[in-house]
């Protein structure tokens, strides 16, 4: 993570989130680098999916 951000766990959603207390935000989004060969990409309505160039597939989930 870049310097002043910090992982959290948020105990009722059961999910990661991080803290940037540089600017005091928060972001559900995974800062870390996708893995080698995959790409995100937004659909026409704004969604986010993911595609494996290496399978030449995609995916809704997050690869990370």
């Amino acid at each position: 993570l870049p310097p002043g951000w910090e992982r959290r766990y948020d105990n009722a959603s059961g999910r990661v989130y991080l803290v940037d207390h540089n600017t005091g935000t928060t972001t559900w989004q995974d800062l870390s680098p996708l893995p080698a060969g995959w790409e995100a990409r937004a659909n026409p309505e704004g969604r986010v999916y993911y595609v494996d160039h290496n399978t030449e597939t995609t995916s809704w989930d997050d690869p990370r």
